[in-house]
Parts: C-alpha cells; sequence; structure tokens
C-alpha cells in the first residue's frame, strides 16, 4: 500500500470545500473574502474584497497575496505565510483568527484590518480562506472615544473642587486628583475605602444617608468635613446625581472647599453678636442669652444672678486723657473682667461704661460674692491714663414669675442706688 504524505492526510478541522460551496461561501459572506493556494496565489476573491482593496475582483486572481501587503513588510508575511501553510500540512494549526495587520489598496493607501484564516481542501488541493474585516470604522470609533475620554479627563483634572464617581455600595470607582490631595489618600486607600469614611464622624452617617438619598430621589446637596490622616478638618459642599452608565446607576459629584465661606460666615457671626472694641458679647446677643437662661432657671428651679457694672466718672477719663485712652481703659476693663468670671458664666459690654456679667445657677449670696471680687480686682487694677479706677455694681436674682424687662429694670435702678450712695460699692436688689 502507498503511503500518504502528511499533507495527503485530511488535518485535523481543516474543511472541505467543493466548487459550489466556495461559490456559495463567497457570495453569501458579508466580509470581503480571499482564497489564497499554499504558494501565496490568489485563487479566487468575492467582489466586497475587490472593492475594499480597490480591485476588480478578477484583477486579483493570480495575484500573490503579497500584492496586498506593504511593501516593507512583503518578506515577513512571506515567510510567517510559508510557515503557517507547512504547520496546517501538519495538522498543527487549522485556523487563525483576530489577526490586526496592516494591508494595501491598489493606490497605495495603507488600511487597518482584522483577517481570519481558515484552511480548506478544494478539488484543486489545499488553500486557506482568508476572511477580512476593514477596522477603520472601529479605528475611527476607537480614535473618537481616547479624544473624548481625554477630553473628559482633562476636564475632571481642571475642575477647581473635587469629582467623584460612586457606585451604589459608596465606594470611588473614578475621582481626580484633587480628591486624592485634599483627603491625603493614595488612590489604592480611595478605591478601597467607601465614601463616608473620610469624613468627621460627625458626618459620616449623613454622608452614608445622602448617598442613599441620591440613589433613591436622584440628587442631594450637603456640607461636610473631610478629615485628614493629619487630622486637618475641611468644610466642603458636595453635590450628587444619580447617573446610569452601561446599564448601571452610579452617583457623580462634585465638592467645593467653602473655608472661605465658613470662616466668614463665623465673621460675620461674631461680629453680629459682639462688641467691637471690647470683644465682649454685645446687648442684642446678652439678651438672648439671658432669655434662654431665665427659661431654663424657671423649668429646672435653679437660681440665675445677674450683675451690672459701670465705671465710675468715665465721662472724666475721656474728657481729660481723650477717647483714645478711654477706649484703651475699656478694652483693659473687659480683660479683667474675662479673666476672673468663670467659664459658664457671660460677661457683656451693654453700652457706653456699663457691663453686665450673668451668673447660671448662681443664688444671691454666691452672686454678691462675685461682684465684690470684680469691684476689688478692678480697683487694683492698673489703668492707662487714670492709672486707678473704681466700679459701681448692683447684683440680684431673677425671682419667680418675674419678666426678663422687669429683672433689668430693677437691676438699673439699683445700680443707680449705688452711684447716689457714693459710687465703688455693690449693692443687692
Amino acid at each position: 500500500m502507498r503511503r500518504t504524505k502528511p499533507y495527503d492526510m485530511p488535518a485535523r478541522g481543516v474543511v472541505t470545500l467543493d466548487p459550489e460551496s466556495l461559490k456559495s461561501l463567497c457570495e453569501i459572506s458579508p466580509y470581503p473574502l480571499l482564497l489564497v493556494d499554499d504558494q501565496g496565489s490568489i485563487l479566487k476573491a468575492n467582489p466586497r474584497a475587490g472593492d475594499l482593496f480597490g480591485y476588480p475582483e478578477d484583477d486579483l486572481v493570480g495575484q500573490p497575496v503579497e500584492l496586498l501587503i506593504p511593501e516593507t513588510l512583503r518578506p515577513a508575511h512571506q515567510l510567517q505565510r510559508d510557515s503557517y501553510v507547512s504547520q496546517t500540512r501538519a495538522g498543527q494549526r487549522v485556523m487563525r483568527d483576530g489577526l490586526d495587520v496592516e494591508a494595501r489598496k491598489r493606490d497605495g493607501t495603507l488600511i487597518p484590518v482584522e483577517v481570519t484564516l481558515v484552511p480548506v481542501d478544494t478539488t484543486g488541493g489545499r488553500a486557506i480562506v482568508t476572511s477580512v474585516i476593514d477596522l477603520r470604522p472601529r479605528k475611527t470609533l476607537e480614535a473618537q472615544l481616547r479624544e473624548e475620554r481625554d477630553l473628559s479627563d482633562a476636564i475632571i483634572r481642571s475642575l477647581p473642587g473635587v469629582f467623584y464617581l460612586l457606585d451604589d455600595q459608596g465606594r470611588f470607582q473614578r475621582w481626580n486628583r484633587n480628591l486624592e490631595r485634599v483627603t491625603e489618600r493614595s488612590a489604592e486607600e480611595l478605591f478601597q475605602a467607601p465614601a463616608w469614611s473620610l469624613f468627621d464622624p460627625r458626618d459620616s452617617h449623613r454622608i452614608q444617608k445622602a448617598i442613599e438619598t441620591v440613589f433613591r430621589d436622584g440628587s442631594f446637596e450637603i456640607d461636610a468635613e473631610f478629615k485628614t490622616p493629619s487630622g486637618s478638618s475641611i468644610p466642603f459642599h458636595f453635590t450628587g446625581l444619580r447617573v446610569e452608565l452601561a446599564g448601571r446607576q452610579y452617583l457623580t459629584g462634585a465638592g467645593v472647599d467653602i473655608s472661605t465661606r465658613k470662616a466668614l460666615e463665623a465673621d460675620l457671626r461674631h461680629r453680629a453678636n459682639h462688641d467691637a472694641l471690647t470683644g465682649l458679647v454685645n446687648r442684642h446677643h446678652f439678651e438672648n442669652i439671658l432669655r434662654h437662661e431665665l427659661t431654663r432657671s424657671e423649668r429646672y428651679g435653679t437660681p440665675v444672678a445677674l450683675i451690672t457694672l459701670d465705671i465710675d466718672h468715665f465721662k472724666a477719663i475721656n474728657d481729660r486723657f481723650g477717647h483714645l485712652i478711654g477706649d484703651e481703659v475699656l478694652r483693659r476693663f473687659a480683660a479683667s473682667l474675662k479673666d476672673r468670671i468663670r467659664a459658664t458664666d457671660t460677661l457683656a459690654r451693654w453700652g457706653g461704661e456699663e457691663f453686665m456679667i450673668l451668673l447660671p445657677q448662681t443664688d444671691a449670696h454666691n452672686g454678691m460674692l462675685m461682684a465684690e471680687a470684680v469691684r476689688a480686682l478692678i480697683a487694683e487694677t492698673p489703668m492707662p491714663g487714670p492709672g486707678r479706677i473704681t466700679l459701681s455694681a448692683a447684683v440680684t436674682i431673677h425671682r419667680d414669675g418675674e419678666s426678663r424687662h422687669e429683672l433689668l429694670r430693677r437691676l438699673d435702678e439699683a445700680l443707680y442706688r449705688a452711684k447716689r450712695e457714693g459710687r465703688n460699692r455693690v449693692v443687692t436688689c
């Protein structure tokens, strides 16, 4: 019996095509097809192949397949083709698909294509069916996507605040460098951490609820403070919007540092509630505090004492030494009293040279002791201009059922009595 050569044996997976099947394959294929023999000659090309490469289909028949390869790549392609044919003959390789290569059109234009190679047995012998996909539309789309991604990245990087994309578990999927800088976290740390773990413990639960809200209702805005590993607390205003990407819901948003705004708000609140010259609580704010303390005193039955103070002969200080010295006397007077009272007490500039001290949970006896201590302190404190000054004071406690206005009127009358009786003294009422 004659022994067959390896290339005479059907290789494993090699397709056998009769002329009619081959003709049908070329007609129905949605892709350009080339039938190439094992010497590299084109046996057949369907019209789509001719259109792709710019040749009438009959002009390709009989041509070497390297005609469709860039000149500089033809020697390497020929070696690869010969190696592939040898392997198919030996049954080692039956297919090769998804190869991205560069092809040459008739006019010399180079185009990206993807080829799939299938060895077949025909009546004329072993051949290779080459299916070609024009990659230009895909490459164009990929280029557009890269441009859009690069533009998106550039926009995100240029944002003045922080940008973030969270999944429905509150974990970061995308962010800008500002988020890493502000939170003092690396990219790896951000990827592993839920968003609320970056915040002050007082705010983390609010952030978690806000994230749940945006996935439920669509959007949110919230002020909260980042807590950094170095111990800094940075206030931010955050927005969140629910979006759908690739069939999944995400939260996208931005955060803006509001430290300056918060500082300005705090400064405005301080200015509204404090005296500009002495830095003490002003009359308006003191009355609000007094109203609150009187309500609490009546609710819990605890005593509250009130002292009013007035610098003796202050007009004479202004007249003799000028208003600049007078202002300095007021500042030093306020500072001396502030150092003497308790942390729970409130010292206010009532107006001009008159001051008030509110002493919560203090009875009449202890209120009198505080007033006398303050009077003695001021009498011994050196002052600019006159050197020494004195004060007159009245002290009382709130009476059951007494209104705030009645309390203040009674105290004011007592202060005038202290002045009539010779000043530099404390009276009770």
